[in-house]
């Protein structure tokens, strides 16, 4: 599945270099505060799983991304077949719908950006055409799968990675440009667009592979209590923490390293380890999922086995270590439980969170 990821980032980065005739270019962070704030000796509790459900009637190529919200149950197929969304009743988890067409023709998904659920509605991106299909629950609910509204993005949104809601507004990780965090609103327009790529010396890459978009690739995830922003980096081990609030920001870099562009047998390669998979920023906390594995063109697990758990300037407090590797999850601090969405044995599992 990871193989199939980066052959669809090769295509963007083939398609975005056409935009430019110089061969090179050169980054420079503006940023000073590119720190290591790890903790050397985190806690490590390891945390044993409750199997919730082990398959669906419902086939999925590669079960990604999970949110429980209520009584519904949220399901994200990466790659799904003919639909990418599916909705399970909780806490029974029986099967409710599909919908999110997979195809080209009206009200289809060509590739799902991620997915966002807020106030009765459920936001989709299609990644390759910056569309964003508006659902209502209810609806969904009661059998129609017709997106109350699709709003059309402009192309420099083009391709949607990953997004996020922020307030009334969307934050967008682009593939395209030095300030890769696109701000816009919720009605088709671009507001403005943020933050470089956290390097802290210049470096020169091959444009036409567009090697640092690849590299800097991220999942992100917002809090309107703290107005915390946060990126976590799918190759190597950085955290970005933004507050939208006041306006500061830490780069965290973990013992993994800033992705990097490894030079081998004449060529080169995107990215020397494994990085985060998933992340969440709540009220006091921000927990990032996190493999490590080394890239070394074996086949290794999907997703990751560690949730990393920081406070909201970076400082890495404890690491919890899951006995199986999954691929996305959803924290709920308050009844002290992680739900797992897993493409191996066990499709949806609970860990609970304890301190030993």
């Amino acid at each position: 599945m990871k193989t199939i990821h980066f052959i669809v980032i090769l295509i963007l980065q083939t398609v975005l270099a056409c935009r430019s005739e110089s061969p090179t270019e050169k980054y420079q962070s503006e940023r000073n505060n590119v720190v290591d704030v790890h903790s050397k000796n985190p806690k490590v509790i390891k945390l044993s799983s409750e199997v919730l459900l082990k398959e669906s009637e419902v086939f999925m190529k590669y079960p990604y991304k999970v949110k429980v919200l209520d009584s519904l149950v949220f399901l994200w197929d990466l790659h799904g077949v003919n639909k990418f969304f599916h909705i399970y009743s909780f806490p029974d988890l029986k099967y409710i719908i599909s919908f999110g067409s997979k195809g080209k023709g009206s009200n289809e998904l060509v590739n799902a950006g991620g997915f966002v659920v807020d106030k009765g509605k459920m936001f989709v991106f299609d990644s390759f055409k910056a569309d964003l299909y508006i659902y209502s629950i209810d609806s969904l609910l009661h059998g129609s799968t017709t997106p109350l509204q699709v709003v059309a993005y402009p192309p420099e949104c083009i391709p949607v990675l990953a997004f996020t809601k922020v307030e009334d507004k969307f934050a967008i990780l682009s593939f395209d440009g030095k300030d890769r965090v696109i701000f816009a609103d919720s009605i088709g327009h671009v507001l403005e667009r943020r933050y470089n790529y956290p390097i802290d010396k210049e470096v020169s890459v091959p444009l036409y592979q567009n090697f640092l978009a690849s590299l800097w690739d991220s999942f992100l995830d917002y809090n309107p209590q703290n107005k915390i922003l946060s990126l976590a980096t799918k190759l190597g081990d950085v955290l970005e923490i933004y507050n939208l609030k006041d306006q500061t920001e830490y780069i965290v870099i973990g013992k993994g390293g800033k992705p990097d562009i490894v030079e081998k047998n004449g060529g080169f390669s995107i990215g020397r380890i494994d990085g985060f998979s998933d992340i969440q920023v709540k009220d006091k906390h921000i927990y990032a999922l996190y493999s490590g594995l080394e890239r070394t063109g074996e086949s290794t697990p999907e997703g990751g086995n560690y949730i990393y758990v920081y406070d909201l300037k970076g400082h890495l407090e404890k690491i919890y270590e899951l006995e199986q590797y999954i691929n996305g999850f959803d924290i709920h601090e308050d009844e002290k439980a992680v739900y797992a969405v897993s493409s191996g044995d066990n499709l949806i599992s609970k860990y609970t969170l304890h301190s030993n």
